[in-house]
C-alpha cells in the first residue's frame, strides 16, 4: 500500500472518471469540497469516517444532495482501495444503512 495525498487521489479519479468519457462537474465539484473539508495535507489512508459522516451530514437534512455526496465519495473510496492506496475504505456504515431506507422509500413512492 502506498500513501498518496488525498487531494491529489481525488484529482487523478477525477480524471480517470472523465476519461471514461463522463463529465464529471457535480462529483469533483464534491470531491474537491471533502478534500478541503478533511484539509489540504491529509492522505487518503489517514481518513476517518468521522471525517466522512460530518461532510456528508452537512447542515441538512437527508436530501438529494445528502446521497449525492454519499455516493460521489464511496466511488472514490473504492477506486483508491482497487489501487492499493487504502485497505478498506472509511465508509460509515450508519449513512449506508440510511440510504439503503431512502432507497427503498424512493421506490416505493
Amino acid at each position: 500500500m502506498n500513501s498518496m495525498n488525498l487531494a491529489a487521489l481525488i484529482e487523478r479519479y477525477i480524471r480517470y472518471r472523465q476519461t471514461l468519457g463522463e463529465r464529471f462537474v457535480s462529483n469533483a465539484f464534491i470531491l474537491r469540497a471533502f478534500a478541503r473539508s478533511v484539509g489540504a495535507d491529509a492522505a487518503v489512508d489517514e481518513v476517518r469516517t468521522e471525517q466522512i459522516t460530518t461532510f456528508i451530514a452537512g447542515t441538512a437534512a437527508q436530501t438529494n444532495t445528502w446521497l449525492t455526496k454519499y455516493t460521489a465519495i464511496n466511488g472514490f473510496f473504492h477506486f483508491a482501495k482497487s489501487r492499493d492506496h487504502i485497505t478498506h475504505t472509511p465508509m460509515p456504515d450508519k449513512i449506508a444503512k440510511r440510504v439503503d431506507s431512502m432507497r427503498e422509500d424512493l421506490h416505493t413512492a
